[in-house]
């Protein structure tokens, strides 16, 4: 156990009960701030899209809002404007969200909305239409983006053909542009439902209250939907290179990493810590300190430790001078040969855990820091202490932990690496 200061845990009071049809809701009163943030999460993300419809999760959950049975896209912005609420949707790779910011005396307003959309969508035709014509846009914006196009081939060589995670959630233009109001209203008829569905809330709103609300509203959806289809955990990857030119571009892109721990392995903490000092703390850890500072290979330069519900990617990403490609990649390599060797220094550990105890503090300030450390708890399956729990959890970590994790899971050598680029 590091000798970092150890200060009361904080805690975060939760409120958990269940809706009529099975519907999670888990409720923070916080009574401080006269505003409530609420989020609507359905598992219905880009996970179950096929190849040949990939970007249906995406395409279909920026579509709830532009229409309902009741409410066109221009009546539902003028509602939400009169009352200076916000109102967004989009689908990620697992979960779909309907989120609001409003004030307390507009939840019920808000709820009629997050009604409506989540279970009456209509998609118009021509609404859908502009939509695609959007996305269609940004996929061919990420094209000529180096960092976007390193990330695919990052992707492709860490994930076989068949495993979800190698799709792009945005989808591709040829399966985008084939997409129609159909298939749309038939991912949405197949995977949103209360079986799928969870919601959090916090703000200045009774519990209690809400319970009544929501149940008027959601208590009686109850459509025959079909749970979300497990994910397996992808095989340890090859360590290839991968690298695509990026005409008219004057910055490489890279990525060099491998498959780690998904969250809910107990080792997962001990990774991210080791990962903070790698490429995070301060000015992006130890690689910020000597790949850019030191040496000068990179603009910018970091480490992140994904997490996710399987197996997913610990990386280093950088962008670099194209003729520096090479030598940055051999300066990461050889800062990760001195982690797997010597692990991190007592002082490193300490700044971590302080980090780490010390964002979680931050993130509790506010309403939307609640929601999202509520909609992990409850996607994750943490438990309603987790906040509580999470300081003695970080301090807990040793050195010795560190460095034998370090030396199992992270790369020895050579690893996935995807460059994109000028041509050099």
């Amino acid at each position: 156990m590091s000798t970092a200061a150890k200060a009361s845990p904080p805690r975060l009071v939760v409120d958990r009960w269940l809706l009529p049809n099975g519907i999670p809701v888990l409720v923070h009163e916080n009574p401080t701030h006269p505003l409530v943030n609420l989020r609507c999460l359905v598992y219905a993300g880009s996970a179950e899209d096929t190849a040949e419809q990939a970007g249906l999760a995406s395409f279909t959950g920026s579509s709830l809002l532009r229409g309902t049975e009741h409410h066109t896209f221009e009546q539902i912005n003028e509602v939400t404007d009169s009352a200076g609420m916000s109102l967004h949707t989009h689908a990620g790779r697992h979960l779909a969200t309907i989120g609001t910011r409003c004030l307390s005396e507009d939840v019920s307003l808000a709820l009629d909305l997050i009604s409506e959309v989540l279970r009456r969508p209509t998609f118009p035709d021509e609404e859908v239409a502009k939509l695609r014509d959007q996305i269609l846009t940004n996929i061919r914006q990420e094209q000529h983006n180096t960092r976007s196009v390193a990330g695919r081939l990052f992707r492709e060589a860490a994930y076989p053909v068949g495993h979800p995670y190698r799709l792009s959630p945005n989808g591709e233009e040829e399966s985008v542009g084939a997409l129609t109001r159909d298939d749309l209203a038939a991912c949405h008829r197949e995977r949103y439902g209360p079986k799928r569905t969870f919601i959090v809330v916090s703000g200045d709103v009774r519990s209690a209250e809400l319970r009544d609300l929501l149940t008027a509203r959601l208590g009686s959806w109850e459509p025959e939907v079909a749970p979300a289809p497990e994910i397996g955990d992808a095989a340890d990857p090859e360590p290839v290179t991968s690298e695509r030119e990026v005409p008219g571009k004057t910055q490489s892109d890279l990525i060099f990493g491998t498959l780690a721990l998904s969250r809910s392995d107990p080792e997962w903490e001990t990774l991210r810590q080791a990962t903070v000092v790698f490429g995070q703390l301060g000015l992006s850890g130890r690689l910020g300190a000597t790949v850019r500072d030191e040496q000068g290979l990179a603009y910018g330069v970091g480490a992140n430790l994904d997490a996710a519900i399987t197996r997913t990617a610990w990386t280093v990403r950088a962008g670099v001078n194209p003729a520096n490609v090479d030598r940055a990649l051999a300066s990461i390599r050889s800062e990760l040969d001195k982690l797997r060797a010597e692990g991190v220094t007592e002082e490193e550990l300490v700044g971590a855990q302080r980090y780490l105890v010390g964002g979680m503090a931050l993130q509790l300030e506010t309403n939307a820091g609640i929601t999202s450390l509520m909609q992990q708890i409850e996607h994750f399956g943490l438990g309603l202490d987790y906040v509580e729990r999470r300081p003695a959890l970080v301090q807990a970590v040793t050195r010795e932990a560190i460095l034998d994790t370090v030396r199992r899971y992270l790369p020895e050598g050579d690893a996935i690496t995807a460059v994109a680029g000028p041509a050099r």
